[in-house]
């Protein structure tokens, strides 16, 4: 009886008291804020913090109405192994002592807190084996010893099936192993690194979990629905609109098959097909730059640039029921606007664009969503309006997640 009673107190010792989410991209900063959201409505006990680490383009938007709502905010300097497929330059002492410097500054700032004991801990999907990010995994894992890490996604893939081919990108991203990062493994496709992977997850990451619109299960990953609040937030938009995301020409460098004209006539292509499609229809055309963006070459035929300083997800957020679908060539923002129960379109396969790339947008983008991929402007079609559809979250799905995060830490 003694004995019973002592392991029912080791049993509420370990349930979760702090949730941290750790983020270094712009897409889970948005999907966070629901998260935040469902869990002070559901788990009001627990303490919320968010580990930001500052992704150099943050300052690119305004994003400050997204870090409300959080306990504390603890903000962590961004640092990253090399990124560009481009070796030479990276091995450079000027590029290496660069690097180094922004790993000490983030040691020195991630010696500023502490992670609590008994914590539930989300790594984002996006940036999982981003440096700093591995950093502060290894750091849960030194300052507690009943916390759970829980990597949250738009979509899963075996880490075994990702193997290094590359020898000196490998080296460029495992030599932080002396610093406690966990290796990772690194593959490239043609001249992109496409993947860079946990080479032992399971040590690494006690459970995935990959948000959707379905709850199923898998032997490596639970697929759950995304808990969506409907917080009471400024509407952007006044009218019914359609958005097209790009992302600029700069990366067409990467592949040689798709060239720089070839990409622009394709996509005024498209605007006119879009424009076309929508005649008839009371909606806004409007064309997103990517925040980085600085110049648009197209046609944009019956679309205005939506210039505001925001996000994509940030409007998805604001002005869901405001939008009636959204379009882009590559952009796995299209698969956020799915979450948000927005019709989603790819329009990848209308380029010239590498097997390789086609490849990695259905494990991204299309496996875990019912995100559209149009293979040729015929296929268009008017998605059905936003008014005859609702939200498949349910306050049963709500509820049932709040009992799955109990269980991951009791």
């Amino acid at each position: 009886m003694v004995t019973q009673c002592v392991r029912l107190d080791e049993e509420r010792s370990l349930r979760v008291k702090h949730i941290y989410y750790i983020c270094s991209h712009f897409t889970y900063l948005t999907i966070y804020v629901g998260m935040c959201s469902f869990c002070r409505k559901y788990l009001p006990e627990v303490r919320q913090h968010l580990v930001l680490v500052e992704y150099p383009f943050f300052s690119l938007v305004d994003h400050e109405d997204l870090l409300e709502g959080y306990d504390s905010i603890h903000r962590v300097t961004y640092c990253e192994s090399a990124l560009t497929n481009h070796w030479r330059s990276e091995l450079r002492p000027r590029a290496i002592y660069g690097r180094l410097a922004k790993v000490w500054t983030f040691l020195k700032d991630a010696r500023k807190f502490t992670f609590e004991e008994s914590s539930l801990c989300f790594v984002s999907g996006v940036t999982e084996t981003a440096l700093g990010v591995r950093l502060l995994m290894s750091k849960i894992r030194r300052e507690t010893r009943h916390s759970v890490i829980c990597r949250v996604g738009t979509s899963y893939h075996k880490s075994d099936e990702c193997k290094t081919n590359d020898w000196i990108s490998w080296l460029e991203n495992n030599v932080y192993v002396l610093l406690g990062a966990p290796p990772v493994a690194v593959k490239f496709y043609g001249w992109m690194m496409a993947e860079r992977r946990f080479y032992y997850p399971k040590k690494v990451i006690d459970h995935h979990l990959v948000f959707s619109n379905r709850w199923s299960k898998n032997q490596d990953f639970l697929e759950v629905k995304y808990p969506l609040l409907d917080d009471v937030r400024v509407a952007s938009l006044k009218k019914q609109c359609v958005l097209f995301l790009d992302r600029g020409t700069g990366w067409l460098s990467l592949f040689p098959e798709m060239s720089r004209e070839q990409y622009i006539a394709t996509t005024n292509q498209v605007l006119r097909a879009l424009t076309d499609l929508y005649k008839n229809e009371d909606v806004a055309l409007l064309f997103k730059p990517h925040p980085r963006q600085e110049e648009i070459p197209y046609d944009l035929a019956g679309f205005d640039v939506y210039s505001k300083n925001i996000l994509a997800e940030m409007m998805f957020l604001r002005d869901r029921k405001a939008i009636r679908a959204v379009y882009s060539v590559v952009s796995s923002t299209v698969r956020t606007a799915d979450l948000f129960g927005i019709n989603a379109y790819v329009l990848s396969e209308l380029y010239n664009l590498p097997e390789e790339l086609r490849i990695r947008n259905q494990k991204s983008v299309l496996d875990f969503s019912d995100v559209v991929s149009i293979r040729n402007l015929d296929e268009l079609r008017l998605p059905e309006p936003r008014s005859n559809r609702s939200l498949s979250t349910t306050d049963q799905d709500l509820e049932r997640l709040a009992q799955l995060f109990r269980e991951l830490t009791s």
